[in-house]
């Protein structure tokens, strides 16, 4: 169970809506389970739910987010900072067509 939780150290839910779409679940305690994602070793960025109480009074609730119900926020995020990325990448282009114009 130790080293469960060393993988599972994660952010928490609360930084971001991790979990829109998903089941509740409740941890040992009786508590809704919150949602994290790895942070480190072979899991990296996949979600989890454990207790909220974790790591004071954790009650060792731990349960893999089943990876088919995807998170929809997720993806938009994710789609989201692409679409910036290239945005970016346009505007760069724009200002260098416009600097080797005044050459």
């Amino acid at each position: 169970m130790g080293s469960r939780r060393h993988v599972g150290s994660s952010e928490s839910s609360s930084s971001r809506s991790f979990g829109w779409g998903l089941p509740k679940l409740k941890c040992k305690c009786g508590v809704e389970a919150v949602i994290r994602r790895v942070r480190n070793g072979d899991n990296v960025g996949k979600k989890f739910y454990g207790c909220p109480n974790w790591p004071e009074g954790d009650c060792g609730f731990f349960q893999w987010v089943n990876a088919n119900n995807m998170d929809l926020e997720d993806l938009r995020f994710q789609v989201f900072e692409k679409d910036t990325q290239v945005a970016e990448k346009e505007i760069e282009i724009d200002f260098i067509k416009e600097q080797l114009k005044k050459n």
